[in-house]
């Protein structure tokens, strides 16, 4: 699942729960053409609704959704099995008709009172079901399952859901939902001065509140500066390089004398 298509489930689950009371773990209802449309697409049902919703899940059908998809012959024999095996669940008769669309459509009428989840691939049950309030609805589409937005206000609906005064809890959670994050506050500790900045104000002051060293005979200490600067001016000799050579050695010979 996308992380945008998780957050808008969230967020749709957490409206339902605080608006309407619908609290896990969750009743699914469905019926013959979501049942069929899993087993077409090869997707296992409570697993997928518990993935999607993030929470126990219970899939449910009626009598009548049983009996239609044993009517409907050979091609929905595998549904009819599935259904069967599925948890039984009981709605009120229409009073009108004995189709199951229509006991679906009064079972979500009035505010949704039995807290279910609707099911289907039925686009005709999906737009009668859309136009009721606190009604959440569930379809299969690209091999995955989606949940839809449950209508907070239809005007002019005579189904529509009274107004109804809301618990604390539920106040805080409108609250929390509603709320929208401002700017973040500044860090802190970006605000505190630096300390080497104060450090050296610091010095910079005592050292101007202080009184300069030998300050007493300011004329010696100008009369040494000269001569220092005199002495560092003045040019040095040049050495000369130093050759050394050998000393030649001359021998002289005493002269002989002779006698007479």
């Amino acid at each position: 699942m996308k992380i945008k298509k998780l957050k808008r489930t969230r967020k749709a689950l957490q409206r339902l729960q605080a608006v309407h009371g619908i609290r896990p773990p969750y009743t699914v209802l469905a019926d013959g053409t979501f049942i069929q449309a899993s087993i077409i697409q090869r997707i296992a049902i409570k697993d997928e609704l518990e993935k999607v919703l993030g929470a126990k899940v219970i899939v449910a059908v009626t009598d009548a959704v049983v009996a239609e998809l044993r009517l409907l012959g050979e091609p929905f024999a595998a549904a009819a099995i599935v259904a069967k095996r599925l948890q039984r669940i009981a709605l009120p008769a229409a009073p009108t008709s004995r189709a199951v669309a229509d006991a679906i459509v009064h079972a979500a009428s009035g505010g949704n009172p039995m807290k279910l989840f609707f099911a289907t691939q039925d686009e005709k049950l999906q737009a009668r079901l859309h136009r009721l309030v606190g009604v959440p609805l569930l379809r299969m589409a690209r091999g995955a399952v989606v949940l839809e937005r449950a209508a907070e206000s239809v005007p002019g609906e005579a189904n529509a859901q009274p107004n109804r005064a809301l618990s604390p809890a539920d106040r805080a959670t409108l609250a929390k939902l509603k709320r929208k994050r401002g700017p973040a506050a500044p860090n802190p500790l970006s605000c505190r001065p630096r300390k080497r900045a104060a450090g050296q104000s610091s010095a910079r002051a005592t050292s101007a509140a202080a009184p300069a060293p030998h300050a007493e005979a300011p004329s010696q200490l100008g009369a040494a500066a000269d001569s220092r600067s005199a002495s560092e001016q003045r040019p040095r000799p040049k050495k000369r390089p130093r050759v050394r050579t050998k000393a030649k050695r001359t021998l002289r010979a005493a002269p002989v004398g002779t006698e007479g």
